[in-house]
């Protein structure tokens, strides 16, 4: 058996641990609801298009969303929105723009 290096074994046990937590909500300190609780929504854009990549930056205050054309021969964009719903930067790429990830800090965006 190949023997793996101790970054990926690293990031592996920590995968599974948070998946461990996340799936184990009496880990969490409380008892799951039986009513879910109401949503709200600190703010909306309506973008004619089709969202094909969304990330958030770590502690939520940053927001990356890729958009497609619906009709062909249209731009793909790039939008960056802070926590209150103010763009922050946009772009737009002749080729198709499939994802988004956002730095933990929201300083740095890498689109594919």
């Amino acid at each position: 058996m190949p023997s793996m290096s101790p970054r990926v074994l690293l990031r592996s046990t920590a995968a599974v641990m948070l998946g461990f937590a996340l799936l184990c909500p009496s880990l969490w300190g409380e008892a799951p609801s039986s009513s879910p609780r109401v949503l709200t929504s600190l703010w909306q854009k309506h973008v004619a298009a089709q969202l094909t990549g969304l990330d958030l930056s770590w502690a939520g205050h940053t927001v990356a969303i890729t958009v497609a054309p619906l009709a062909s021969g249209g731009d793909h964009r790039l939008l960056v929105y802070d926590l209150l719903g103010r763009e922050l930067w946009t772009t737009t790429r002749e080729l198709k723009i499939l994802g988004v990830s956002l730095a933990n800090d929201g300083q740095y965006t890498a689109i594919g």
